[in-house]
Formats: C-alpha cells, structure tokens, sequence
C-alpha cells in the first residue's frame, strides 16, 4: 500500500466454519476503481444493472477479474492533475422539451446538426482534454452528454442549466482510459461509449484517440525504466498495451533522449 498507493484491492474470501478469511492470491490495481471494474464486468455481462448483481457475478465469476492481473499495474492516465476519464450520462426527454430547450442556446454555445441529431459544445472545454460534448437525438427522445475529464462534464452539466433543463449532474459511467483499453482488449471487441462521434468525426480522426491513448500508457509504462537508467522489454510492453512495434520503438528513441545521466 505504501509502494504502490492502489486504488482497490481485489482478494479471495471463505468461511472456515468460524469467519471469514482469505485465502490465494491477493491483488492490488493502481489504476482500477469501483467504477471501473462495474464498467468491465457489464461488457462482459450486460445484464448488470446493480452493485448486487455486480458483486453476484464476480463471486461467481472471480476469474474475470483475475484477467486483468496483467493491466493491474499500470498507472493512470493524467493531464496535469487531472485524471482523464470517460464521463457519460443518458436521459430521455419528450421532444417538445428537447427543441423548446434549444430555443435558449447562449452564443457561446456552438451548434452542429446532422441526421437529427445536435452536437453542443462551448470553449474551452470542447477541445482537449475534457473533449466535452451534449448530444440531442430528436427522434430516439435521448441527451447523451460525454466528457474526458470530471471538469469537461461539469461544464456540460452548466449548458443544461443555461437551457433550462435540470438533470442527474452525476454520470452514469465513469471508466479511466486505462480501463477502457484493458476492456477492449480481453472482450476482443472494439467498445463505443460515445454513440454519436462517428457522425461529427472523421474515421481518421477516431483513430488517432486510440492511438494516443495506447501511446500514452506506453509513455507511463516505460518511464519508471527510463528514469531507473533501464532498458524496458519494449516488444513485451507494446503488446501488453496494444501498440505496434515500430511505433514503440520509435516513442522510446525520442524519450530516452531524455535519460537521465
């Protein structure tokens, strides 16, 4: 705990006719949180819906969440001091109040339609690294809100305030990018959070986010060797991150540039 200040801890437990005591493995996660391992398990299993349930499935389940032993360690994804996160939130709205809201649309806020579909944003938290967005589906009655930072979300909870519409200011999911990766990569299936990019963005663009995602955790995974004048296994943490070699390569000859004497 001292070493490694984890976020949770995840052991084995059983009752020995007297109490309850552990027993095997006992596992730390530096980058893991509650909302995090909720986030995991309902990719795995949809049917989730409570903290109940949740814990229901990984007592029956505990070797879902031993796969993720390999990513327990790797640390956070920061900018500055802040944390960077997938905050998202659903609601459904009738749509009379969805277009009598727009009517109160600040000039800050800019708007983009397609397909029935409005994107809001404002400065700065549009653009990295909160990337905060309000979508309104008018025809599917829906608000989806998504931000990559806590700040970002926030700052969407105010555009709904200034349109008059007062909403659960707390997100509906929260899962580090470090989680998102880890998850995308034991299900084997690329995940969407955010159902609307691919509408406001070009494919290229969706493309270059993963990438920095996965080159930022290859940054933080070969950093504590870079800093401990090491030689990390480059080959061992491209795969274990999801980069191509080449591009792993080419990140650790422009850091350790940077090696200390």
């Amino acid at each position: 705990k001292k070493d490694h200040a984890p976020k949770l801890w995840f052991c084995l437990i059983g009752d020995n006719g007297e109490c309850w005591e552990t027993y095997g493995l006992i596992q730390f996660f530096t980058s893991f949180d509650a909302d995090d391992i909720f986030f995991y398990m309902t990719e795995l299993n949809p049917t989730i819906t409570s903290d109940e349930e949740l814990l229901s499935a990984i007592d029956n389940n505990p070797t879902a969440i031993f796969m993720l032993i390999a990513f327990s360690t790797s640390p956070p994804t920061y900018h500055k001091t802040e944390e960077l996160r997938y905050c998202y939130a659903e609601d459904y709205l009738d749509q009379s109040t969805i277009e009598k809201s727009i009517k109160y649309l600040p000039e800050s806020i800019e708007r983009k339609d397609i397909q029935n579909i409005i994107q809001l944003s404002e400065k700065p938290n549009s653009g990295f690294p909160h990337f905060a967005k309000i979508y309104f589906d008018i025809k599917n009655e829906k608000v989806f809100r998504i931000a990559c930072t806590k700040t970002g979300f926030e700052s969407l909870n105010a555009i709904l305030h200034k349109i008059k519409l007062n909403l659960e200011d707390e997100p509906l999911g929260n899962v580090s990018f470090t989680m998102f990766v880890t998850a995308g990569k034991i299900t084997k299936k690329k995940i969407l959070i955010d159902p609307y990019e691919h509408l406001f963005e070009s494919p290229q663009e969706s493309t270059d986010d993963q990438s920095l995602v996965e080159a930022n955790l290859f940054i933080k995974e070969i950093m504590p060797y870079i800093n401990a004048g090491k030689t990390p296994d480059i080959k061992q943490i491209a795969d274990k991150v999801g980069i191509d070699i080449e591009t792993a390569n080419s990140i650790y000859t422009a850091i350790s540039k940077y090696k200390p004497e």
